[in-house]
Order: C-alpha cells, then structure tokens, then sequence
C-alpha cells in the first residue's frame, strides 16, 4: 500500500474514533447526569412520603354530632403543629448506593408502620 495512502487512511481512522469516544463520553456524563437527576426525585419522593404519613398523624378528629351550644370548647393552639425536624444538607448528600438503599427501605418502614398504627 501506498505510504501516503496508508497515512491518510490511519489519520481518518483516528478521527473517527476520537469522535466516537467523545461522543461515548458525552452519553455516558448524561447518563451520569440522569441518575443523580433520578435518586433526587426518588429522594424528594420519600420525604414527600414521610411528611404525607406526618400530617395524616396530626390528624384531629372531629365528633359526629354537632356540638351543643352549652359544650366546652377546646383550647386552641397557638400556632401549627411543628413539622418534622429535618436535616435538609443530609437529604441531598450523595451517599454510596448501599446507603441510599438502606436509607430508602427506612423511609418507607416507618411510613408502614405509622399507617399501621393510625
């Protein structure tokens, strides 16, 4: 083969594949992207999840009957009920995958065992 020929031949085999692995490295930082994009909805969703199972707790009954007018009232409280403390920086911090797991089947057993109980 002709040396010219066989030099231009290797220099467009070099740019196509630099080409296909910047392309590669492009769709493998948007998959990375998507994922972190996707464990914060999944971690957005289970706080969601504790605060639904939270304020269906401070539920207040109310009796059936209408009250009578002679009936005590109750105390009013001064202010809403306190949510939940969080810990908002721990929410977001990216944790190994073993942890983020751990983490979620422990949402999701207290919100069980708070439906359980109410």
């Amino acid at each position: 083969m002709n040396p010219t020929v066989k030099t231009v031949l290797l220099n467009e085999r070099a740019g196509i594949q630099s080409a296909i692995a910047a392309r590669e490295g492009t769709v493998s930082d948007l998959m990375v992207q998507l994922n972190g994009v996707e464990n914060d909805i999944r971690r957005l969703r289970h706080r969601l999840i504790d605060l639904d199972a939270f304020l269906v707790s401070q539920r207040v009954e109310l009796p059936e009957d209408a009250p009578q007018p002679n009936a005590p009232t109750l105390p009013v409280q001064m202010g809403p009920p306190a949510l939940p403390a969080c810990t908002p920086l721990d929410d977001f911090v990216r944790h190994r995958s073993g942890k983020r797991k751990l983490l979620a089947d422990a949402a999701s057993g207290r919100v069980e065992a708070v439906r359980r109980s109410g």
